[in-house]
């Protein structure tokens, strides 16, 4: 059976029971988008027609910089043809209960999406049916056990398996603990590390799927809270360790007003301490306000070219400050300050900044009840592209079946490192209509016109007009429909 089948066997094999189940539930959601933006093309001149421009680099006879590598033809970038995307996605929700054992349930999620557009120029993986997840989930008050393609989510991130997973849970709910095992996707995806979505990576890519293991602790007791989660994977290949890490986390609310949190991840696999955090929020009256300090490294799995690569992680203080000055009007401000590491390398001609900052301020007011109008204000310095911003929106809710939205603002990226600075001004509108508790339908319109500061001809950007449409339809069995029982008083029997 190939890769593509196995997904449509999956589902052959749920819907029936679908259908025979006491309870089940399909909800399809349908959605395209008409993308058109000027495409770019790769062309090369020799050597000897090049000539020097005002930029102190080689340029062709019109203007455009090239790229000579010490051969006879150098390289450039020029204005290519308009494209025209019709990237189309269609995502299937399934599940089914009551099939005659007490907490078994099945659950399907899986997507179908294609390019319409002829010549297909949206680029992405070469798969038109992915099945996001599917299994079959026994769950009782002590235990639960799932089996099948599933997602394991914490503080180390989103790892999918294809396995299974049991959990034990304390009589008072206090402590839970769970484990897994299976085959491992690549991160991120719902591909598997021997795709050919991932040919690019060459020599580097490994042949045969990794084996996935890991495990889960959770205590909750009165005000606070811990969490541990471990997850190990192993090649294919050789059984050597691709990935092993480690994370910690736990919240603690000392008062009705005052809470506490923080966590960090450690690789074991390269001996790195990854993301840490810790900070504490407080309200006051009509003040909220929340601090944090915190490091980021990016982790790397041991396989990839990525791991030949030091990155060295950067540590920020931020903090965020919030007021209520009218029951309506709510006004915030946020500010960060990071510091880059020692790269522990020599740059003797290039001096090299270490630090930046980020801050935003921003307001929401909630004019009506059915109308809400935010805007922000963005600032940021730092090293590499940072952006600076000014946005808003406005949502208005004119009846319950109506929602109405529009979004716009300014943007700036100055892109160190790079020939040019990007501005970008934007657009859009759009409206989701609920004809009644089954069917949602949305539609929106986005512009974008983007130009580019550049010493040479390449100053033509990626203007865009898109058009998106999505539509939601429930089908259900008339199980999910039952009302709740009538609330009782705590403690009546």
């Amino acid at each position: 059976m190939t890769r593509r089948a196995l997904p449509l066997a999956l589902a052959a094999l749920l819907l029936p029971g679908l259908a025979a189940a006491q309870g089940w539930q399909l909800r399809l959601d349908a959605r395209t988008q008409s993308a058109s933006y000027r495409g770019w093309q790769v062309d090369s001149i020799p050597v000897g027609d090049t000539a020097t421009g005002s930029s102190g680099l080689p340029e062709t006879p019109d203007g455009y910089i090239v790229s000579c590598t010490g051969t006879t033809m150098c390289d450039y970038w020029r204005p290519g043809a308009a494209r025209h995307g019709l990237p189309t996605t269609l995502t299937a929700d399934a599940a089914a209960w009551g099939l005659g054992v007490a907490g078994l349930s099945l659950k399907l999620r899986a997507r179908a999406g294609a390019d319409l557009a002829e010549g297909s120029p949206w680029y992405g993986p070469d798969k038109s049916v992915e099945l996001i997840e599917g299994y079959a989930d026994l769950d009782r008050a002590r235990y639960r056990v799932r089996l099948g393609r599933q997602v394991v989510d914490g503080r180390l991130g989103y790892w999918g398996i294809d396995g299974g997973r049991a959990w034990l849970r304390a009589a008072d709910g206090a402590f839970e603990a769970s484990g897994y095992a299976g085959w491992g996707l690549a991160r991120a995806s719902n591909l598997t590390v021997a795709s050919d979505a991932l040919d690019p990576l060459g020599d580097f890519q490994t042949a045969h799927r990794q084996g996935a293991f890991g495990g889960t602790a959770a205590y909750r007791a009165g005000r606070a809270s811990l969490a541990a989660q471990y997850h190990r994977e192993v090649s294919g290949a050789d059984y050597g360790v691709t990935i092993e890490r480690a994370s910690l986390g736990g919240e603690f609310v000392a008062t009705r007003h005052l809470a506490f949190t923080g966590g960090a991840i450690y690789d074991v696999a390269s001996g790195l301490w990854g993301n840490w955090d810790l900070g504490a929020s407080a309200n006051v009256g009509r003040f909220g306000v929340a601090g944090r300090v915190r490091q980021y490294r990016p982790l790397f799995d041991l396989w990839t070219i990525w791991q030949a690569f030091s990155p060295v992680p950067y540590r920020a203080v931020d903090g965020t400050l919030t007021f209520r000055a009218l029951r309506s009007l709510t006004l915030r401000a946020t500010g960060e300050s990071y510091r880059f590491a020692e790269t522990e390398t020599s740059t003797p001609l290039v001096d090299v900044e270490r630090v930046g900052w980020r801050t935003a301020f921003g307001a929401t007011w909630s004019a009506t009840s059915g109308l809400i109008v935010d805007g922000e204000l963005r600032r940021e310095f730092g090293v590499g592209a940072y952006a600076n911003s000014v946005q808003g929106s406005v949502s208005w809710t004119p009846t319950p079946r109506w929602l109405l939205r529009a979004n716009g603002g300014h943007l700036e990226r100055p892109l160190e490192y790079r020939y040019d600075v990007s501005t970008l001004d934007w657009f859009g509108v759009g409206a989701d209509w609920t004809m009644d508790q089954r069917v949602t339908f949305g539609l929106a319109v986005d512009r974008w016109d983007e130009t580019r500061d550049r010493p040479d001809a390449s100053t033509f950007g990626w203007d865009q007009t898109r058009v998106a449409a999505r539509l939601t339809w429930l089908l259900a069995s008339n199980a999910d429909q039952m009302r709740l029982p009538p609330g009782r008083p705590r403690g009546s029997r």
